[in-house]
């Protein structure tokens, strides 16, 4: 089942302006749908709606109360003390299906993994997370949270400051999901080549763009994302 969202209008309490204006998509299963924007257009509070960090509205369906939602957001705040482990231990313990397992380095790995991902999967278990570099932490978060099923998942810019092999690694991980529904938002136009799903262009509170990734090259008239990005946004 696909989430669909119809005419959604949000406005925060006090705001002279509404974050989001007559938002609809649908966002599908089986394919990665991706929204683009400028900080602030309105991303952010997409996401705490269909999550239900904001209650969510009628305009969105397709999401029962008992279906659970995977939501990576920026910045967990976690003790720089705690190892690899520690941290992948407390995203994946916290769900039943990980419940009296013995979890090593490799539950990070998929059967696809290289040479490259399993010597980093070895090297974070048994270090500190603020010895870690942030893709390196991105990369440990990310790669636990896959590995937990759920009907929704939500990632907000999972490529954000990794190398270009983990952020390989990282997309093959979320496209692994697509059978599922997975929305993200990223600021690395580039990775939308490789990801090749649903594109949804969000501009001061409004869709001013849906399409796949030739549509939206097309559209914004230039070869490069980030160009494109820019004509659109202007």
């Amino acid at each position: 089942m696909d989430i669909e969202i119809k005419n959604l209008h949000h406005t925060y309490s006090k705001a002279s302006e509404a974050a989001l204006k007559d938002v609809s998509i649908t966002l599908e299963s089986g394919n990665i749908n991706v929204i683009l924007g400028l900080n602030g257009a309105g991303k952010t509070t997409l996401f705490d709606l269909i999550a239900g960090v904001i209650p969510r509205p009628s305009e969105i369906t397709g999401i029962k109360k008992s279906d659970n939602i995977l939501y990576q957001v920026q910045g967990m705040g976690l003790l720089p003390t705690l190892k690899g482990r520690d941290v992948a231990r407390l995203i994946l313990k916290s769900d039943f299906q990980f419940k009296g397992q013995s979890l090593t380095y490799e539950t990070l790995l998929n059967p696809d993994s290289d040479e490259n991902e399993i010597k980093k999967s070895q090297r974070v278990w048994d270090m500190e997370l603020g010895k870690m570099s942030p893709g390196e932490r991105r990369w440990l978060m990310i790669s636990s949270f896959c590995k937990i099923d759920r009907k929704v998942y939500i990632f907000d810019e999972p490529t954000s400051g990794v190398d270009p092999n983990s952020k390989i690694s990282i997309l093959n991980q979320i496209k692994n999901l697509s059978h599922r529904i997975v929305v993200l938002s990223t600021h690395n136009l580039h990775d939308l080549e490789q990801i090749n799903g649903n594109i949804f262009l969000l501009h001061e509170g409004e869709i001013i763009f849906r399409g796949n990734y030739d549509e939206f090259l097309t559209k914004g008239g230039n070869k490069d994302p980030n160009v494109c990005f820019k004509n659109l946004t202007n």
